[in-house]
């Protein structure tokens, strides 16, 4: 700021009043103008108890806090990076990691079980045999460090798997191979009839002599159970087959049966008459089982005579009221159980057109 005028007229005498009046003027309007303007430069160029702060030169751009503030994040987010043992790197534990000069050959059983992350050791780390037993600490391979279907074949020894080591039911028909069941793995008394398929017992599969009495229950060999010309005379042990194996129609066969007729006739000329024509008793042996199984009966001549045959008094079943022609007949319709002692006859109950000699057998079937 200047003062218009200022030094215009060095004379000490007022020549030109009117000039000095409006420099005067000037002077008024301009001068605290001129003084605030000093005052601003001063209060901008001041850096010390300014607006309450001692010291404006310490401050800092909010750009400059920003970058600090990121640096000494990133200083402390190393050093606790540095600091972490766990889970860094996709390495669990840091800890437990060893340098290559420690390690060097691994010693006898140098690595122990708390060496092993579990589920670690699978199968493909395995090489066929690689893992002898000097090199595992006793006790050292526990559940825990074994992945999933890591036991493969290979690594299992011979004899290794027993008995307590397999879970019930385990050991199911196709893990068996062919003819791999010896007699020393079967357990005495183990094969009972539900675990024998049919004609799964072939002459191959019994040793001779093999089949005792005791082992055999009474009617458990049926015919579905034995293979064609399975049983040879070496499999059967001595004395080994009672009468109770049989069944009643097996027994049949080896006791043998045999049949008789008991015969109740007339001569030809002799007339028929609504009579009894004879009686027999039988006389069975100890043991013996005998039925009626048939009749046979036929006239001389004549129309016809009705007959029955007749068991201690009473007609028997399916052989009573039969009609006897000149023409003969056999009469087979079921068989009828008689016991020692009894008391047959043929009754004639009516006669027509006059017939003359009735014949009449009865047939009788014995088993022993």
């Amino acid at each position: 700021m200047g003062i218009a005028g200022a030094g215009k007229n060095s004379d000490s005498t007022f020549v030109h009043r009117s000039d000095l009046a409006e420099l005067l003027n000037q002077v008024v309007i301009e001068l605290p103008e001129y003084i605030d303007q000093i005052a601003l430069e001063e209060h901008e160029a001041d850096t010390t108890e300014v607006h309450g702060i001692a010291d404006t030169s310490q401050l800092a751009l909010k750009a400059e806090i920003a970058a600090f503030i990121l640096l000494e994040d990133l200083e402390d987010a190393i050093a606790e990076h540095n600091a972490d043992t766990t889970n860094v790197h996709g390495i669990a534990d840091t800890t437990k990691l060893a340098l290559k000069s420690e390690l060097g050959g691994l010693g006898e059983e140098a690595v122990e079980t708390k060496h092993i992350q579990n589920l670690a050791v699978t199968a493909g780390k395995l090489a066929a045999e690689a893992v002898e037993t000097g090199k595992v600490k006793n006790l050292a391979v526990t559940a825990g460090k074994l992945a999933a279907e890591s036991v493969e074949k290979a690594k299992i020894a011979n004899g290794a798997v027993s008995a307590e080591k397999l879970e019930a039911s385990a050991v199911t028909e196709e893990k068996i191979a062919a003819e791999s069941v010896a007699t020393g793995k079967i357990k005495n008394l183990a094969v009972t009839e539900g675990k024998i398929a049919n004609e799964a017992v072939t002459t191959a599969k019994l040793a001779a002599e093999a089949v005792e009495t005791g082992d055999i229950q009474n009617l458990a060999v049926t015919a579905g159970k034995l293979a064609a010309e399975a049983v040879e005379e070496g499999k059967i042990k001595a004395n080994a087959v009672s009468e109770g194996k049989l069944s009643s129609a097996v027994q049949t066969k080896l006791k043998g049966a045999n049949r008789e007729s008991k015969t109740f006739t007339m001569a030809a000329g002799t007339e028929v008459k609504a009579e009894s024509i004879g009686e027999f008793q039988l006389q069975l042996a100890t043991g013996q089982t005998t039925k009626i199984v048939a009749m046979w009966y036929k006239l001389a001549s004549g129309t016809k005579a009705k007959f029955s045959l007749k068991q201690n008094g009473t007609a028997v079943t399916g052989f009573k009221e039969k009609e006897a022609k000149s023409s003969e007949a056999l009469e087979s319709t079921g068989e009828v159980s008689v016991s020692n002692k009894d008391v047959l006859n043929v009754t004639v109950e009516s006669v027509e057109g006059s017939p003359k000699g009735l014949s009449v057998s009865v047939i009788l079937e014995h088993t022993h």
